[in-house]
């Protein structure tokens, strides 16, 4: 019973060091992931501003029949 409860309690802590490196890697990844999200959205928002100010111009024209 003694070898049984020593084994246990061996493979408990590799339990604990492999879960602490896992969510380690986990956060790693998902601040990587959110430093990328980050980065797409500052490099791509003039161009969604211009295509957002594209299509209401184009809206507004053939809505109301304005043209600039």
């Amino acid at each position: 019973m003694d070898r049984i409860w020593k084994v246990t309690q061996k493979e408990h802590g590799n339990y604990n060091v492999r879960t602490n490196y896992f969510c380690y890697l986990k956060s790693k990844i998902i601040n990587a992931i959110e430093m990328l999200i980050d980065s797409v959205k500052e490099s791509s928002s003039q161009e969604f501003n211009e295509y957002v100010d594209t299509v209401f111009t184009a809206h507004r024209a053939s809505r109301h029949g304005y043209d600039e």
